[in-house]
């Protein structure tokens, strides 16, 4: 009985040994270690770590540690897998990243095109992380998402954010700059918390929603020095009227439009009180936004622009002085209707009046002026990018040399195309100058007048160049044009 226990004892341990020594033997652990000077045999351990990202997740690793490295692999963040980067700066990953529902990522360097995409209905975890030069940087799917991201810079892409329909977003403590489109680009139906965020040097607005049942706390942010507006709200057809979106404590400035915009983008009228209805705005900071702070497309009333900018105790400070100077205005009144005689009365009333009636005048033409300016200087940007294609053209054409002129003639291709485009200067320059005649403010007036004329000079240059281009002599020029 004895040597039966020690034959088994002993084939039990020769057993051991042989799998522990065996090549398909895997560390077993819900953590893992990916190192990218690691052997291409590692088992995932802190001591033997595997050498790819994807090593790891294919190990069904629930905590990815990754150290410093360059990990040139495209990744599937699986459910509830979270990848942890030692530091953004010196862990990058290139590929595309997708996380799943649960999925969390922080330390890391995401670079390339590809950015990062959100699973449909996922609840995922950004943090610490920097994305840089991604088509979208971090991209949701229409449905019940939910996406935080928090102390992440994105920059240096096409678009920072996309979300889509039904997501909810908590941002905070992120840098989002040097982007050439959108900083933020939300469309309908998100809510959310977007929060103490830097927002800014973006090629077009810092934050652009779909205000359609939209229900959105933007406070505490810096939004500024973007190409487009501060914050751009926009109806759309058939997205409803509905939303709240409460715009609270933001700094925004030095925009090239306005500090906060209102479109309608796909046409439509949502009504004069939709903006006012939908947009809760206090206790925001604008200023330096190079068409003004509101644009007069969200018919905003003075008292509602006025409180955009209001603490509350502003506000009621406001409201307590407001009724100091009305119950002063009352007893005024009081006391002139007792010592004026009845044509005196009609007199001082018709004077009021016409006061009232002069202020609104004024403030209708400025409001007029803006949008027309608006019109002028859009008109101009499409004259000077179709003056800057005729340059690229004419050196494009200019390249072919005297030889090749003699013999077959100038490049004609580039010639028709200067040419076509003569119907955008004509008609741009016809809409520039409509809108330049309707304004009052002889300042602005001159100054894009002045633009206009100059472009208009430099397509007669143009001309000039093209009708020499046709006149060039060729011995075989009617055989390649």
């Amino acid at each position: 009985m004895k040597q039966k226990l020690l034959f088994a004892f002993l084939f039990l341990i020769i057993i051991g040994l042989g799998v522990s020594q065996s090549p398909v033997f895997v560390y077993a652990s819900d953590t893992c270690y990916v190192d990218e000077d690691a052997d291409n045999d590692g088992d995932g351990s802190d001591d033997e770590p595997f050498k790819d990202i994807d090593e790891a997740l294919d190990e069904d690793c629930a905590r990815i540690i990754v150290r410093d490295g360059t990990y040139d692999e495209s990744i599937v963040i699986g459910e509830d897998v979270s990848v942890e980067g030692k530091s953004r700066d010196s862990v990058k990953i290139t590929g595309a990243i997708t996380m799943k529902n649960g999925a969390q990522m922080s330390g890391v360097t995401v670079s390339g095109k590809s950015g990062i995409d959100v699973d449909e209905d996922a609840e995922i975890e950004i943090e610490d992380c920097t994305i840089v030069g991604a088509d979208i940087g971090i991209t949701t799917v229409a449905g019940n998402g939910k996406v935080t991201v928090n102390d992440t810079k994105i920059y240096d892409g096409n678009k920072g954010l996309y979300l889509q329909s039904g997501t909810t977003v908590k941002m905070t403590g992120c840098e989002v700059y040097d982007n050439d489109e959108e900083g933020v680009d939300i469309r309908s139906n998100v809510d959310g918390t977007i929060s103490g965020n830097t927002i800014s040097g973006n090629g077009e607005s810092g934050i652009e929603v779909i205000l359609g049942k939209a229900d959105l706390l933007i406070s505490d942010n810096k939004i500024k020095k973007n190409g487009a507006s501060g914050i751009a709200t926009q109806y759309y057809k058939g997205t409803g009227k509905s939303g709240a979106v409460k715009i609270k404590s933001n700094t925004i400035t030095d925009n090239n439009d306005f500090g906060m915009n209102c479109k309608t983008p796909s046409g439509g009228n949502p009504g004069k009180e939709f903006w006012e209805a939908t947009l809760n705005m206090s206790s925001n900071k604008l200023s330096g936004n190079k068409d003004g702070d509101f644009a007069p497309d969200c018919s905003l009333s003075e008292s509602t622009v006025a409180d955009a900018s209001m603490t509350q105790k502003q506000k009621d400070q406001a409201a307590e002085e407001q009724k100091k100077k009305e119950e002063e205005a009352r007893l005024l009144a009081e006391k002139k209707k007792q010592n004026l005689t009845k044509q005196q009365i009609e007199e001082e009333e018709a004077r009021l009046a016409a006061e009232e009636a002069e202020q609104a005048k004024l403030r209708e033409t400025m409001q007029k002026d803006t949008g027309l300016k608006t019109t002028a200087q859009t008109a101009i940007d499409v004259m000077q990018t179709a003056y800057d294609a005729d340059v690229s053209a004419v050196a494009h054409a200019q390249e072919r040399n005297a030889f090749i002129m003699f013999l077959i003639g100038p490049r004609m291709s580039d010639v028709k195309e200067i040419e076509e485009r003569a119907e955008i200067y004509a008609k741009e320059s016809e809409a520039a100058q409509q809108a330049i005649v309707g304004m009052d403010d002889q300042t602005n007036k001159h100054v894009l007048q002045s633009q206009v004329d100059d472009l208009l000079k430099k397509r007669e240059d143009i001309a000039t160049f093209v009708a020499q281009q046709r006149k060039e002599f060729s011995l075989f020029g009617w055989m390649f044009n």
